[in-house]
């Protein structure tokens, strides 16, 4: 299920570190500056499709959010199964460092920690399909 997000920074943020996830942006008619003209210019690269549309439109699609004049539709994450990130794992031949997470339900505890992860090299973070 597609996703939402709203804002220059968090749909730039997505640009620059998952581009693939965007699927479409939305941006009213105007002059783009700073920012949004390098959001507009990376969608291109990435050949995302770019809506630009009147106002009226645009605040019908963003409602009551704080856009700053700009919306991303993100396509949802796909996860790898358990077997297949062992396997990468075992691929490697390096010593594991896998991750077990349940029951986190704030999303930045969440960022946290897989950013942690990353940092130190985990070969992967293991989730329950439910409750977090």
């Amino acid at each position: 299920m597609e996703e939402t997000i709203f804002g220059i920074n968090p749909v730039l943020e997505m640009l620059k570190s998952q581009p693939e996830r965007v699927h479409q942006l939305f941006l009213p008619h105007g002059t783009l500056k700073g920012k949004k003209k390098l959001i507009f210019s990376l969608a291109r690269q990435h050949n995302i499709k770019i809506h630009l549309i009147p106002r009226s439109r645009f605040n019908q699609i963003a409602g009551n959010e704080a856009h700053q004049g700009v919306v991303g539709i993100i396509l949802p994450y796909s996860y790898q199964p358990l077997e297949a990130l062992l396997e990468n794992w075992k691929r490697s031949r390096e010593k594991a460092l896998f991750l077990i997470l349940d029951g986190i339900t704030d999303p930045q505890n969440f960022g946290a920690i897989v950013r942690s992860a990353c940092t130190v090299g985990a070969h992967g973070i293991i989730i329950s399909k439910h409750r977090s």
